[in-house]
């Protein structure tokens, strides 16, 4: 529990302190020590965010390949629809896809519903 001491900073009832103040008072520093209860009540990883990683993984190598490969053209002619910078990351249809499964796999990471 935090003690008002006179010489705080208080103003309309709200302690003011500057952050190396809240450092300085608080128990364990700015990293908190967990004890067996905090550690045993956190959950495991869902087997949704394990497959979105591999899917994500999977995606990232996909990518890797098109781009650095001479592969079959794009489904869509990004130098003529966006700048040069963003059309180079999209070579051929290997990248494309490689995006597409990456984003796939970034949503079943992240999807709030299914953890």
């Amino acid at each position: 529990m935090l003690k008002v001491r006179p010489s705080d900073h208080v103003i309309d009832g709200i302690i003011r302190m500057t952050l190396v103040e809240q450092y300085r008072k608080s128990a364990g520093g700015l990293r908190g020590k967990a004890n067996n209860d905090e550690i045993a009540s956190r959950d495991p990883m869902s087997k949704w965010v394990i497959i979105g990683w591999i899917i994500s993984f999977a995606g990232a190598i996909l990518w890797f390949y098109g781009h650095f490969e001479i592969g079959s053209p794009p489904l869509v002619d990004w130098y003529s629809v966006e700048p040069l910078w963003v059309a180079r990351f999209f070579r051929n249809i290997e990248s494309e896809s490689g995006t597409a499964v990456g984003i796939t796999g970034m949503i079943l990471i992240s999807w709030p519903h299914l953890r």
